[in-house]
């Protein structure tokens, strides 16, 4: 059985296919930025949706944060094919495929103090995700209250900052406490996504899209929806 995977937060989408049984990517592109994503996207999956080989049983997207169009675009995509394939469709957040990644990767962190995931903004500002026994809700903050979050922060709160930004990760250093470990994950891995991916389902992770803030919110105004 095989999972098809999409992540369309960024300009580039990039999809891949997911082997369950040999527990390992047997496909994975990225398509440059395009105005056609969903018909690009269409375009070089259609191939592998027509080849027998592959039997899917299940379609995981991810569901922001990210660019606000692609995201509804990819989503929508993953939708209709799970649709016309009678399969599950999974959503999961970027904070959340980072964070599994991290713990799969078995970085040193202290899980009584928490994680917190912390992703650059497309209009300035950054994204922050706390994961620690409270289960924070996800919030928006400019950069200017970024550093005062960091400077004000009661450093028992957080032992592990993790980003995929290394501007990010040079103003945590700068501005953080020194106790804080500093970890750069440059991308989501699409295998570590899949696997991760595979034991969950659309109950508890529904493909609705995440936006932390409005596309054209104005700076410093939180707004969390699920669409």
């Amino acid at each position: 059985m095989h999972i098809l995977t999409l992540d369309t937060t960024q300009l580039d989408a990039r999809f891949a296919i997911y082997d369950m049984q040999a527990k390992k990517l047997i496909i994975e592109e990225k398509l440059d930025g395009s105005k056609q994503k969903a018909e690009k996207l269409i375009e070089i999956l259609e191939p592998c949706l027509q080849d027998d080989q592959f039997d899917f049983s299940k379609i995981i997207a991810v569901v922001g944060p990210g660019v606000f169009t692609s995201i509804r675009v990819g989503l929508s995509l993953a939708k209709g094919l799970g649709l016309g394939f009678n399969i599950p469709v999974i959503g999961i957040s970027v904070f959340e495929s980072l964070y599994q990644e991290f713990l799969d990767k078995k970085y040193q962190a202290n899980a009584e103090t928490g994680v917190k995931i912390c992703l650059p903004a497309r209009q300035g500002g950054v994204y922050i995700q706390p994961f620690s026994k409270e289960n924070c809700l996800p919030f928006f903050l400019s950069q200017e209250e970024f550093v005062e979050h960091l400077k004000s922060e009661d450093q028992n709160s957080c032992a592990q900052w993790i980003t995929t930004d290394h501007e990010i990760g040079n103003i945590i250093y700068d501005e953080g406490a020194a106790s804080y470990n500093i970890t750069v994950i440059a991308s989501l891995s699409l295998a570590n996504l899949s696997s991760y991916g595979a034991h969950l389902n659309p109950i508890t992770h529904p493909c609705k899209a995440l936006y932390i803030k409005e596309a054209d919110a104005v700076v410093g105004k939180p707004i969390l929806s699920f669409e």
